[in-house]
């Protein structure tokens, strides 16, 4: 993921809204996906936190502003909101777990 992420960073360096440039695309809903699922296992600080991929984070920003955002989002299910509670709860709790799974 992290060399991806670089990858990322470095189309992004020339200062585009978005990985085609200006115009939003199906490019940048696959980003979205990726990171959704990277912040819903609580991994967007593993590759963004610390300034690391300064433009990437930027850009993750501008997509979590977007409107389609949001209502994408709002359809999820009860099962499924408690099982990234309870992940996201049980890596707080246990730094053996966190390392397991992050590698940090």
């Amino acid at each position: 993921m992290g060399k991806h992420l670089d990858l990322l960073e470095g189309e992004l360096r020339d200062g585009r809204s978005f990985v085609c440039g200006a115009t939003f695309t199906l490019g940048d809903v696959s980003w979205m996906a990726i990171f959704e699922r990277l912040n819903e296992v609580d991994w967007i600080d593993l590759f963004l936190g610390d300034g690391q991929r300064p433009k990437v984070a930027v850009y993750w920003g501008r997509l979590k502003e977007r409107p389609s955002y949001a209502v994408a989002l709002s359809e999820r299910g009860e099962i499924h909101v408690k099982a990234l509670r309870d992940l996201r709860e049980a890596k707080r709790s246990s730094s053996k777990l966190r390392l397991q799974l992050e590698g940090r």
